[in-house]
């Protein structure tokens, strides 16, 4: 058999992802994968799942196939990847199907013995990065029978970053994505759902992190110089009236004069990028809306714009489903494009842009 750590380089990663002794590599973020190419016939992954909330799944792409790996709650695992039995070569992709319900290290993978290992593509030029909460992770999108309604009663299993809009604009696009997103989080601490319970955890806390769960482990810096990007979406405001915060005036100017900050903080680290800011399609108070576009016009900067959704604030009372997530994509694909920073649109990424979604309906 063939042992292959994580950090081999015959193994691709794109993502946020933390790096830990013995070249482990743990997954965090949504969108964040680890990419295998080899001639073979089987293939294991050593796993260890650092569980907070919910049922833990990892995704595997191999060409056009998507399924689900579970994860044990808690130990180390080793788990047998499924490969299409009609190839000998294969083409494997190991993806955070979640936020950071769960967070997976990937200590190794092995092999068998007659295994031959090839090597990864490179990555494409393009890069975007989001800042965003539940709808940006794709969380509760493959309820497809409950479009247009409240979220069933699930332990994180109709979540699929896959078909969040971030990703399906990315492929669009042939870009690298980092998914900074996070379900339930607003922009700043003591708002939102996420850790409410904790005292609630802030993007604005999470923006220069890696690991920012502490009772995961230990918090962690992100190094910026590790991957630029050419946009970068802010996609918040969904969660920020919780718990109980009024749009008064006086509170609608704090949060604004908060944004800005966070704008001006992301234009710091990346000084050439365009920023993109948005909400999303669950029903919300328009007045957020309305504040963004009131920073966007004050900084009145070339390098930034603000985007409503189709259906923006109102389409839905629950998450989006897989296509609103790709009314959503079509939508941010069409600004992107209007902003002329890709004016030679190449191909999308073929082997994970025409994915059939054949998932559980509840």
């Amino acid at each position: 058999m063939i042992y292959l750590f994580a950090d081999d380089p015959h193994v691709q990663s794109l993502g946020r992802i933390g790096e830990e002794e013995g070249g482990a590599r743990r997954l965090i973020f949504p969108a964040s994968y680890l990419r295998l190419r080899f001639l073979g016939s089987s293939l294991q992954v050593l796993v260890e799942n650092h569980h907070d909330y919910w049922n833990s799944a990892l995704g595997v792409l191999e060409g056009t196939r998507q399924s689900v790996l579970p994860v044990p709650e808690s130990g180390a695992s080793w788990l047998s990847i499924p490969l299409d039995p009609d190839a000998t070569e294969h083409d494997i992709t190991l993806f955070k199907r979640q936020d950071a319900c769960n967070e997976v290290t990937i200590q190794a993978f092995l092999l068998d013995e007659e295994a031959q290992l090839l090597d990864p593509p490179a990555l494409p030029d393009r890069r975007i990065e989001v800042f965003g909460d539940s709808v940006s992770a794709g969380e509760c999108c493959e309820a497809l029978f409950y479009r247009g309604q409240e979220d069933p009663e699930h332990e994180g299993e109709y979540s699929n970053s896959f078909y969040s809009w971030p990703w399906i604009t990315a492929r669009h696009f042939h870009a690298q994505l980092h998914d900074i997103a996070q379900g339930g989080i607003a922009l700043l601490p003591h708002t939102g759902y996420y850790h409410e319970d904790r005292g609630a955890i802030g993007m604005c806390q999470v923006f220069d992190k890696v690991q920012y769960n502490e009772d995961l482990g230990p918090v962690t810096r992100w190094d910026f110089t590790r991957y630029t990007p050419d946009v970068v979406i802010v996609a918040l405001g969904q969660n920020d009236c919780h718990p109980g915060w009024n749009l008064s005036p006086d509170n609608l100017s704090c949060w604004e004069s908060a944004y800005e900050a966070f704008l001006c903080m992301i234009l710091r680290v990346y000084p050439d990028c365009r920023i993109v800011c948005a909400t999303g399609i669950i029903r919300h108070d328009g007045r957020i809306d309305e504040a963004i576009e009131r920073v966007v016009r004050r900084l009145d900067s070339p390098q930034i714009s603000h985007l409503l959704f189709t259906g923006n604030g109102k389409t839905t009372p629950g998450h989006p489903r897989i296509p609103e997530q790709q009314q959503m994509a079509k939508d941010m694909i069409r600004h992107i494009e209007s902003l002329g920073i890709w004016p030679e649109k190449e191909k999308s990424c073929g082997r994970t842009s025409e994915v059939s979604y054949a998932v559980s309906e509840g």
